[in-house]
């Protein structure tokens, strides 16, 4: 073996190297975009068992249809906190769908039905706070989430999960 086929095996081989870790560095990235989408879907699930977020979601689904219609200022700071503190955690949700941080899908299992419900709750303060403020930015991104959920709530996506998972098995 002479110095040029010494010289062209190690291009091969340096080639062979350059691939690998070409295909090692897209399999890592592949890992770590799954690892943070499953960093936000357990953070999603810390959102809503926060204590705060769970009473003030109760207070607000408490309220009766003429209750919310009337505004919930009427009823006092308890329900505006309540209302703010539901809100502006649906907003980040909604910020963190967009951004892909979050799938859609798995929102609309943990609170799809909730959110949509309690947005008509919500929606009567936010319409005046707005009218307030002068500006549609209060709460615009929580307005986008649940129109996003009308549009992706298909008939497939509103099974409860009792009957659309009714034949999994663990393994």
């Amino acid at each position: 073996m002479n110095l040029d086929d010494t010289a062209n095996i190690a291009e091969i081989v340096s080639m062979i190297v350059v691939v690998g870790s070409v295909i090692f560095g897209l399999k890592q990235l592949q890992h770590f975009r799954l690892q943070r989408k499953t960093q936000a879907a357990m953070e999603l699930g810390r959102y809503f068992h926060n204590p705060k977020f769970v009473v003030s979601l109760r207070i607000l689904m408490s309220l009766s249809e003429e209750e919310y219609k009337n505004n919930l200022k009427h009823k006092g700071t308890e329900y505006e906190d309540a209302a703010m503190l539901v809100s502006l955690t649906f907003e980040s949700i909604a910020i963190m769908v967009h951004r892909r941080m979050l799938r859609i899908e798995d929102v609309w299992e943990l609170m799809g039905g909730v959110l949509s419900d309690v947005w008509l709750r919500l929606y009567p303060w936010v319409k005046d706070k707005r009218e307030l403020q002068q500006s549609e930015k209060f709460n615009e991104w929580a307005q986008w989430l649940v129109n996003q959920f009308k549009s992706f709530a298909v008939e497939e996506h509103c099974i409860p999960a009792h009957k659309k998972y009714s034949n999994w098995k663990p393994y």
